[in-house]
């Protein structure tokens, strides 16, 4: 089994313009892996140290439903309630939780996910409250980051995409602070989530490969964070035991065997 996280760190605006000033491809969208289903409930803890919980979850669902109803997929993420987790492990279960102590490095957001063979197994969101202030809806964000945006690009990540080179998409690995368009999706977004779960009763073409988009990030200084970038890294949750390995078996005589990587 394969574990991997993405994490959304400070970066400064004018590296992030560097990275895209040699123009970026019309789709470039990434996949990192597909749910066997297309309906994966999720749940939310939304204690945290700015907003009210009933503002946290609305957010949350505003962030986890923008990618079918923006969009034709097949694919749903499905609320599943709330909970008082504060940790995760490999449960199969995709928890949405928000940290506020801790850290990941400069992580501002952490979507862990774990796959065999390329089909996702589960996912987790974390959203380090102990690093930003964060903001719902789109009005009146001073020094932080709206949830709403934060969370549609986290989404992404865990129904199975990556990076994609394409400036101004959901996927792209930067954006300012207190900035509002990640929250909507753009062609790129949605020809890779239709891609990964074609629209009901369509014959579309089957995921491309990875196309080598590599976006790369780099902590700004003293000044302080002005921009987001995500970038994927192996790795665990900070502060926890590694992970126990474990056998994975599927049908046919041959068992797989399978890692966390850490």
């Amino acid at each position: 089994m394969t574990r991997r996280h993405h994490t959304t760190v400070p970066l400064a605006l004018g590296l992030l313009a560097a990275m895209f000033a040699a123009g970026s491809p019309a789709t470039a969208y990434v996949v990192n892996g597909k749910w066997k289903t297309t309906n994966v409930p999720y749940y939310v803890n939304p204690s945290n140290l700015d907003v009210s919980t009933s503002a946290a979850v609305a957010a949350v669902q505003y962030s986890a439903d923008a990618w079918s109803s923006q969009s034709e997929t097949s694919f749903r993420f499905v609320y599943g309630g709330t909970i008082s987790a504060t940790s995760f492990d490999y449960d199969q279960k995709v928890y949405v939780i928000f940290r506020s102590s801790g850290s990941d490095g400069n992580a501002l957001a952490t979507t862990y996910y774990w796959s065999i063979g390329g089909e996702m197994t589960d996912a987790d969101i974390i959203m380090w409250d102990s690093q930003v202030t964060f903001f719902t809806g789109s009005s009146g964000c001073s020094g932080g980051w709206y949830i709403e945006d934060v969370g549609t690009h986290e989404f992404g990540h865990a129904l199975g995409l990556g990076h994609t080179g394409v400036s101004g998409a959901t996927m792209t690995s930067g954006q300012a602070g207190c900035s509002t368009y990640k929250r909507t999706l753009e062609g790129d977004d949605i020809a890779g989530v239709e891609s990964l779960y074609p629209p009901a009763n369509t014959n579309l073409m089957p995921p491309r490969a990875p196309t080598g988009v590599k976006m790369i990030s780099r902590v700004l200084g003293p000044g302080g964070p002005t921009g987001l970038s995500l970038s994927g890294v192996g790795g665990r949750l900070p502060g926890e035991a590694a992970p126990a390995e474990l056998t994975v078996r599927r049908e046919g005589p041959v068992p797989v065997q399978a890692r966390r990587r850490a």
